[in-house]
């Protein structure tokens, strides 16, 4: 009988095959902040849902049937070799840049052009873009051969052109597409990642500081002659003094987090998420988790993605090949960032940008590619 028992217990929940060999480590903590997110998501959007919807199950419904979509896709990726992602990466950004671009002929959904879809039905192809933009530069920049040390302005031009300017020239693309949508956050986003990725790639820092200098001066331009980005920025200086329209998600958050003190109000007990904060399952998502769990709480959320990115350092640094270095480090820096910026606005640190809390914000499209982008960080652990 014991024997029995024991081949019983041998037979209990085993991981998919195609996970393993994956790095243990990430998948633990990525189960972890799924489960952490889908809690967190019911507690802040149950008023909304009651009163938006008349069932306040509603969105966390949703963010569960995507995770479970996110979660087929993460097995998908997890399953293919990430090389072959290296064969495809010119179809891959060809695509995404063209179905981005489709969006621009699509309605205005809340000021937008950003889906693309019926309905409730519709995919951000924004998100895709991210992705297939760091494989695209993965694959070139790990083979790339960069021009020798101009001897003047001339042939520093010259090889400017020659070694940087196909990637300046898709960058600008991407972002002239982005900003028509108008999403400024996501052209941020996609900035910083392939900086980061030019950095790391070997760039010379000559390209990239006279890149940097002349983007910067791009968006300041681009952000100042628009109205909302001007009133978003006078909201972020003093958001009591504009408390009533533009600077009121900023002061209910401050009032969230103050009230949470060290340990919170406990799990639920949130008084912002009653209609104060909008749609506080969104972008300020993290507030309310200071509210009802504390600083500790906050805490735990920040060390959880703190040792998600660790674990894919870790696998960038084991990486056989530069290029499966550069697409885990593409991604990785890709959650960092938005991590930093979405906790940067809710706590005021920066202006409101709009940038979600990956694995924890309600959301389809973001959370299905993000989790997708982890299935090809698991394959490449798997096969180092």
């Amino acid at each position: 009988m014991k024997e029995k028992d024991r081949k019983k217990r041998k037979k209990g929940f085993k991981l998919p095959s195609v996970y393993k060999g994956c790095d243990s480590g990430l998948l633990m903590v990525l189960t972890v902040l799924l489960t952490y997110g889908i809690i967190m998501c019911f507690s802040a959007s149950a008023p909304s849902a009651q009163s938006q919807m008349g069932d306040a199950y509603y969105f966390v419904k949703r963010q569960i049937g995507w995770v479970f979509i996110g979660l087929i896709a993460m097995t998908v990726t997890a399953s293919i070799d990430a090389k072959i992602y290296r064969k495809y990466s010119k179809v891959l950004i060809a695509v995404s840049i063209a179905l981005t671009a489709l969006t621009l002929a699509m309605p205005a959904v809340k000021g937008a052009k950003r889906w693309l879809g019926v309905g409730s039905l519709g995919i951000q192809p924004s998100e895709m873009i991210k992705i297939a933009l760091i494989i695209f530069l993965a694959d070139r920049l790990s083979k790339q051969q960069w021009s020798p040390r101009a001897n003047n302005l001339t042939e520093f031009a010259v090889n400017y052109v020659k070694d940087f300017g196909k990637y300046v020239l898709l960058l600008g693309i991407i972002c002239v597409i982005l900003l028509l949508q108008p999403h400024l956050s996501c052209t941020v986003l996609i900035c910083a990642v392939a900086g980061f990725l030019f950095l790391v790639g070997g760039v010379k820092w000559s390209y990239l500081i006279s890149t940097a200098s002349a983007a910067v001066a791009a968006l300041a331009t681009f952000a100042l002659s628009k109205g909302y980005t001007m009133e978003r920025l006078q909201s972020y200086l003093d958001p009591f003094k504009y408390a009533k329209d533009e600077g009121y998600q900023v002061v209910q958050s401050f009032y969230a987090i103050g009230s949470g003190g060290l340990f919170g109000l406990g799990l639920g007990q949130s008084r912002q998420k009653f209609l104060y904060i909008p749609e506080p399952q969104n972008d300020f998502i993290f507030s309310i988790i200071c509210e009802e769990l504390g600083f500790f709480g906050a805490l735990s959320v920040i060390l959880l993605f703190g040792i998600l990115i660790y674990r894919g350092v870790v696998i960038a640094l084991n990486c056989k090949d530069t290029y499966s270095a550069m697409v885990v480090i593409g991604i990785i820096t890709l959650i960092t960032v938005q991590v930093v910026l979405n906790i940067g606005v809710v706590t005021g640190l920066i202006p409101n940008t709009g940038v979600s809390l990956p694995f924890f914000s309600y959301g389809g499209s973001s959370l299905v590619f993000m989790l997708a982008s982890m299935g090809i960080i698991l394959n490449i652990s798997k096969n180092n």
